[in-house]
């Protein structure tokens, strides 16, 4: 092969920094421990408003369900990315599609507290449980949006992870052409 007109030299190279781990990390498990913090304060208050209203216990569950299924997620991926550092595997998609499913029903338990005294006749009056229900609407509000959140930096450490980790793999070998040089460039005038 030396003898052909061009040979080609595989050289190992220095995989440095790309090593396919999540870029940030810290990032997205302080945010995730934020969020856990928001969804048990969140059941507390949905536990509080149904026991003081119980009559209402109905506009309360679905808000109940959503806090305990971000509580279960929140909990698992911050126990996973302890002791995992990337992302690029089945867990991310999985913490993906967890996400998505608590943004949903998050939201469906968002619209049934917000919207429990909607009438389409007249206004309902005044009840003394409406403030509560309304800092229990914008505490449930606020983990869709926190989970949305979620689901963004979940997809885009992903992807990041992935390309990083193809990236390396691909960097690991680098091909050096050796062309033989017949006479030296002419320079143009």
């Amino acid at each position: 092969m030396a003898d052909s007109p061009a040979a080609v030299h595989l050289e190992p190279r220095e995989r440095g920094a790309l090593d396919g781990t999540m870029p940030f990390r810290t990032v997205y498990l302080a945010f995730r421990a934020v969020t856990l913090g928001l969804e048990v304060a969140t059941l507390g208050y949905l536990i509080w408003m149904s026991v003081n209203y119980s009559n209402r216990t109905g506009h309360y569950a679905c808000g109940i369900v959503a806090t305990v299924l971000a509580l279960t997620l929140d909990a698992l991926a911050i126990g996973v990315l302890a002791y995992k550092t990337d992302l690029s595997g089945c867990s991310g998609a999985c913490f993906n599609c967890g996400d998505v499913v608590v943004l949903v029903v998050s939201i469906v338990g968002w619209l049934l507290i917000l919207l429990a005294d909607f009438n389409l006749e007249r206004s309902p009056p005044r009840m003394p449980w409406n403030d509560y229900e309304d800092v229990g609407a914008f505490m449930v509000m606020g983990m869709w949006i926190a989970h949305f959140v979620l689901s963004i930096l979940n997809c885009t450490g992903c992807c990041v992870s992935c390309g990083r980790a193809r990236r390396a793999k691909r960097r690991t070998q680098r091909i050096v052409y050796l062309v033989p040089v017949l006479q030296p460039p002419v320079p143009n005038l």
